[in-house]
């Protein structure tokens, strides 16, 4: 499966599939050389993917509002 450079492109990669990606709520499900790493998505709960890098330490990624009331990713 894939591994990602962060947990921002994970997630981006996610929202576009809608799914089928290496990105999941369970730890145990992502495949992953090393321990998978958590992506605290601010507003959405954590989620956990396999980076390139190891990381121990979460990540945060958070939405940045625009002008039409949607979010972005940042």
């Amino acid at each position: 499966m894939a591994s990602y450079e962060t947990c921002i492109a994970a997630i981006k990669e996610m929202e576009r599939k809608g799914g089928g990606t290496n990105v999941k709520e369970d730890s145990s499900l992502v495949q992953c050389g090393h321990t998978p790493t958590e992506c605290k998505w601010i507003g959405n709960g954590s989620l956990y993917t396999c980076l390139k890098k190891p990381c121990d330490a979460p990540q945060r990624v958070y939405h940045k509002t625009n002008g039409g009331n949607g979010g972005k990713l940042t």
